[in-house]
């Protein structure tokens, strides 16, 4: 399990590894901290296919939130676990791991295309696969509107309580094999590095490292690169992995 070093910041690896990072710190008590960005090509429109990946350091399970949501489609948890979640039918995926206040987790999802079940969705837990049982049968809908930290700014009760960094979505389905070399053993990689069994640094569409320390701009460092927007209450953090 991951442990918060406030001096040290997200930890070195080994080759992709970054030195040091924070994130940025919602604060999810108040239901007006999230960040927006436009959606870009390949993952703007359709069901599929993509991958939603993210680090984040959860301090409050009061409430389900998102990590990254786009259209109809995001990775968030609550107190039942990490999930791949619809916000107008609920569920489509439960992961099978447990997840808990005070730590740093990884968490990361694909999806084919089409209806999800198991056989086309997949949700990992710090670089290993955590499905749990399918929990509904639509079909995710990608469209132009993102967002960091809320399932929906519109909705009450489901922005994020805790430090988010290093956002990324691809257009492509990464493998099981691709997203341990992200986790990289709990220490922060590049995702535009390719290394290893990593080789879809081409389908990255959106990567907010979230390191700027100061303003509202998230910088966009995928294909499309479109900067994202902080709005409401939140504070940058130099909170990161212990290495």
């Amino acid at each position: 399990m991951l442990t918060v070093n406030a001096a040290s910041g997200f930890g070195s690896g080994a080759a992709g590894g970054l030195a040091t990072q924070g994130g940025v710190d919602f604060d999810g008590t108040t239901d007006d901290a999230y960040a927006t960005f436009t959606a870009g090509t390949g993952v703007n429109s359709g069901s599929g296919p993509f991958t939603m990946a993210g680090w984040c350091y959860i301090e409050a399970l009061s409430h389900g939130w998102a990590i990254v949501n786009i259209g109809n489609i995001c990775i968030d948890f609550a107190s039942q676990g990490f999930q791949l979640h619809d916000q107008g039918v609920g569920n489509y995926l439960e992961s099978s791991s447990s997840i808990s206040t005070g730590q740093w987790f990884h968490f990361a999802a694909t999806h084919t295309t089409g209806t999800a079940s198991d056989a086309t969705t997949s949700l990992y837990v710090n670089g290993v696969d955590s499905e749990g049982e399918p929990a509904g049968t639509t079909t995710p809908a990608l469209s132009s509107t993102g967002y960091i930290g809320t399932l929906d700014p519109a909705l009450a009760n489901n922005f994020a309580d805790g430090v988010i960094a290093q956002v990324g979505v691809w257009s492509s389905v990464l493998s099981a094999a691709e997203i341990a070399v992200l986790y990289n053993s709990g220490k922060l990689y590049d995702y535009r590095d390719e290394n290893g069994a990593y080789t879809s640094s081409a389908d990255l569409v959106h990567y907010f490292m979230m390191n700027e320390g100061v303003g509202t701009n998230l910088e966009d460092l995928g294909t499309a690169g479109n900067d994202a927007t902080l709005q409401g209450t939140y504070a940058w953090t130099t909170t990161g992995l212990d290495p």
